[in-house]
């Protein structure tokens, strides 16, 4: 065996090529571990409302007010799960909150859409027919800021919209429908 083929111990000398070697593997490795890191960082999933479920809620009434809205699920959930909807006021042109919900429950109806959940007071949960996933959240804005507050919602959308729709109608028959993936 030649010297420069074995590793001196006293003096630190490794065979031809280990070096390389050694240098090459704790690369790879810090390579392969921040690599793992950035796609675990970015493999959360999305979703997006259906610009055609929005175009249901514009066509049954008079939009004041319109905002995205955004918001994430699943702490303890992995991947997380980021939702991009769609905040609209209306009047559907009936100032009683109830009868508004009813008519505008008709008017989705007629268009395909089905109720999840009865009506209650004044509110109402419903999903298309057609379109995988899309829910309606429709309330009236007169019940909604009596049962949240407006300054305690957490949602600036919402508030910003329902801001918004008070500034040009003062009829307790506006409605707030959240568009959702």
């Amino acid at each position: 065996m030649l010297v420069a083929d074995m590793k001196d111990e006293s003096c630190g000398i490794y065979k031809s090529g280990e070096r390389r070697r050694r240098f090459m593997y704790r690369s790879g490795c810090v390579i392969l571990s921040l690599s793992l890191g950035v796609a675990l960082a970015s493999c959360g999933r999305e979703e997006h409302f259906d610009p055609a479920a929005v175009a249901d809620v514009r066509s049954i009434g008079k939009v004041l007010s319109e905002a995205n809205s955004e918001w994430y699920s699943g702490d303890n959930w992995w991947p997380p799960l980021r939702s991009f909807g769609r905040v609209l006021v209306l009047d559907v042109g009936v100032v009683e909150p109830r009868g508004a919900i009813e008519k505008a429950r008709k008017l989705l109806l007629e268009r395909g859409w089905k109720i999840d959940l009865p009506v209650k007071g004044e509110e109402l949960y419903m999903s298309s027919r057609g379109r995988q996933g899309a829910e309606l959240l429709i309330f009236s804005v007169r019940s909604y800021v009596q049962e949240w507050g407006l300054e305690s919602l957490e949602a600036p959308s919402e508030v910003k919209a329902i801001k918004e729709a008070r500034q040009m109608s003062s009829s307790d028959g506006l409605l707030l429908v959240h568009v959702q993936p």
